[in-house]
């Protein structure tokens, strides 16, 4: 279920989108072959929820996804990814508090943080 601040769906599902174009980028393989390649760290349920876009997934997910599974350069995951997942899990659970209890802090667009667009 999409989260019921506009501004964090929003959020979650411009990553997942992200997470699809990339798959996209690497020839789109199937679910199957992306548990198969990051196993036993992925599983086909798993990588169905992340580009789904309705919940954001773990990091140890996304990272598996985009190394193992997508065949990702380590430091594109490390330098780009990481930190765009950062931005979109502090607006889900804010270090200061939580998400539905008011922010302590301005939170930043996405782009602005993270000096970029959402392209891979």
């Amino acid at each position: 279920m999409p989260h019921s601040d506009p501004e964090i769906a929003r959020a979650v599902e411009e990553f997942a989108l992200s997470l699809r174009r990339a798959r996209r980028e690497a020839g789109e393989p199937s679910l199957r072959e992306l548990a198969h390649r990051t196993r036993p760290r992925g599983s086909i349920s798993t990588f169905q929820r992340a580009f789904a876009g309705s919940a954001l997934p773990s990091w140890d997910t996304v990272d598996a996804l985009l190394r193992a599974g997508l065949g990702q350069p380590a430091g594109q995951v490390d330098a780009v990814w990481r930190p765009r997942w950062i931005v979109v899990k502090d607006l889900l659970s804010p270090l200061g508090g939580s998400a539905t209890s008011g922010r302590s802090a301005p939170v930043l667009s996405l782009a602005a943080a993270t000096g970029r667009r959402w392209s891979a």
